[in-house]
């Protein structure tokens, strides 16, 4: 089973929307299965391609639930608080 696969049926089985959830990850593979969802991506890590991820961050220290939503309604309809 794909990631992308994982991810969306954790976010069904929590009844929650793909496009209302936020997915963190610090590996290639898995970011670009998020990538094919609708869910906010977070990269974490100095890898190049974490950069592709809707806000890409050095280390998981840097996730602030203030800039994390922040981040999360600029992309998207506001539907996080």
């Amino acid at each position: 089973m794909s990631k992308r696969l994982k991810a969306v049926i954790v976010a069904l089985e929590l009844n929650v929307a793909p496009k209302d959830c936020i997915a963190i990850e610090d590996g290639a593979a898995g970011l670009q299965g998020i990538k094919q969802t609708d869910m906010f991506s977070i990269g974490i890590g100095d890898h190049e391609e974490m950069k592709a991820a809707d806000w890409h961050v050095s280390s998981t220290q840097e996730l602030v639930f203030e800039e994390m939503k922040k981040r999360f309604n600029q992309r998207k309809c506001p539907s996080f608080y």
